[in-house]
């Protein structure tokens, strides 16, 4: 595939592909439940995850590198799809962000009550 307006390739310093962003599965999270995963490799880590963990820092890398247009697709992705004249094909592969937005707002304020 190629990089659109919700997909976007990674790239390793050598141009090898080792994931992809899809934009249309975006979703809204609170700061609070965002939690720091240690991605140090430590010698008891297996092989296994020493090379998944070298491969999300690689990930992580290249979205720090080109977080504007990482930011600027995903806001341009954002508004157009808000728009009433968007394609109903890019609209149908996105999450309905208004509906998730709302769920979320919802749940924050049973959150903040209790």
């Amino acid at each position: 595939m190629k990089n659109s307006i919700d997909f976007h390739k990674i790239l390793d310093a050598n141009g090898k592909l080792i994931g992809v962003l899809d934009f249309n599965n975006m979703i809204p999270v609170r700061d609070d439940v965002i939690t720091e995963v240690d991605m140090k490799i430590h010698s008891n880590d297996s092989e296994k995850i020493k090379r998944y963990k070298n491969l999300v820092i690689d990930q992580l890398k290249f979205c720090r590198q080109n977080q504007e247009i990482i930011v600027s697709k995903a806001n341009k992705l954002y508004r157009l799809v808000q728009k009433k004249n968007t394609s109903g094909q890019l609209k149908r592969r996105c999450l309905n962000w208004k509906k998730l937005e709302e769920i979320l707002n919802r749940f924050t304020s049973n959150v903040s009550d209790k």
